[in-house]
Order: C-alpha cells, then structure tokens, then sequence
C-alpha cells in the first residue's frame, strides 16, 4: 500500500476585497441569469458596489477569526498553551 506524502489542505484567509470581488461577481451574474439587466453597473463606486464593500467589510474579521480558532484548536496545527491543551488530554 502506497503512502500519500500530500500536504493536508488548510483554511485559507480571505481578505476583504476578495470578499467584495466574489460578492459583485454574484451579485452581476445573479442579475444577467435572472434577466434583470443585461449589462449591470458592478463597479465600486455603484451601489452595488458600496454594498459589496460593506459586506465584506463586515464579514472578514469574524470569518477570517473562524480560520484562526481552527487552527487553534487542531493538534497539528495549535502552539503554545493551545498546545499545553491537547498535551494534557
């Protein structure tokens, strides 16, 4: 039997502006698929935009501290009193 030397995949880090990027990019898809419009103004500075923005604003600090208590509480991937933690079990 072969052994598989992969890395394990890990949680990534998804910054703000990719958040808005991925926002718009769903919000304009959303509204050319629907037939709403067929050229949608998804710039920055649209609404749709300063919306996105917002969004994403609001969202990456709350996800983004998701991704570090994962890695906190995960035996390989913790440190320190983390660490300590999963030692003592």
């Amino acid at each position: 039997m072969a052994i598989n030397n992969t890395q394990l995949p890990s949680l990534t880090i998804i910054t703000s502006p990719q958040m808005r990027d991925n926002a718009l990019r769903f919000i304009r898809n959303a509204i050319i698929t629907n037939g709403i419009n067929a050229n949608p103004n998804t710039a920055l500075t649209s609404d749709w935009g300063i919306l996105a923005q917002a969004f994403a604003n609001e969202t990456s600090v709350p996800l983004n501290n998701c991704v570090i208590a994962c890695d906190q509480l995960m035996p390989d991937t913790t440190s320190g009193i983390y660490l300590d933690r999963w030692l003592n079990i």
